[in-house]
């Protein structure tokens, strides 16, 4: 309650955390997770998130399944691992977070070809496992490991397709005006669902009413 009260003091109202990954040491981001068992990580989660929602904080959990056993950094190297241990996000969202973040990694036994984000069968196993309505986020789309194997308009109409709702390109100048074009381009030549787009705005302008009352 008391971050959340010192996020909103400082006029933020949505908070992309908890990390939720279940890591071990070796892997590139332990450093950043709770460090402690599935367990016992979505209980911390849901005293985390249920102290946001009293201070008047949307919470973001991440990044599902999770960037794990990956030793060098993912936002630079695409990683292809197996899908991890998902029981703490089950359990964090019994707070009702309203948005998960989703991660950029291949995951072989979900879809062995797409990353997680990228990929039909992730956002349904998302569905499926979570059994949530919250809003879904991209993790940054603009990752060397992204900008490498796809092309901006890929990077940018396939989390669409796939079933993403919003999506984070961070920085400025060149990469994000290419891909507001290349979404812009998609969107007028009918390349992506205009129903999907306007479910995720209704999605969005809900979620952001909340933040009103």
């Amino acid at each position: 309650l008391k971050r959340g009260e010192e996020l909103k003091e400082l006029g933020v109202n949505v908070n992309l955390a908890p990390l939720l990954d279940y890591m071990k040491e070796g892997d590139f981001w332990f450093n950043r997770s709770f460090q402690k068992s599935p367990q016992l990580s979505g209980e911390l989660a849901k005293s985390l998130i249920l102290g946001q929602k009293e201070a008047g904080i949307l919470t973001a959990i991440k990044h599902f399944p999770g960037y794990v056993n990956i030793p060098f950094n993912p936002e630079v190297k695409l990683a292809t691992v197996l899908t991890p241990e998902i029981s703490q996000f089950k359990k964090a969202m019994e707070a009702k977070p309203e948005l998960i973040m989703v991660s950029n990694t291949v995951y072989t036994d979900i879809d062995s070809l797409l990353p997680f984000t990228f990929s039909q069968k992730g956002i349904q196993y998302l569905k499926t496992n979570l059994d949530s309505e919250a809003l879904v986020v991209s993790d940054d789309l603009a990752q060397n490991s992204l900008l490498e194997k796809f092309s901006i308009k890929e990077i940018v109409t396939k989390p669409i397709k796939a079933g993403v709702d919003m999506l984070i390109f961070s920085g400025w100048g060149a990469p994000v005006n290419q891909a507001l074009d290349s979404f812009l381009t998609a969107a007028i030549n009918k390349e992506i669902s205009e129903t999907k787009i306007d479910i995720a705005v209704s999605k969005i302008i809900q979620l952001k009413e909340t933040l009103l009352k």
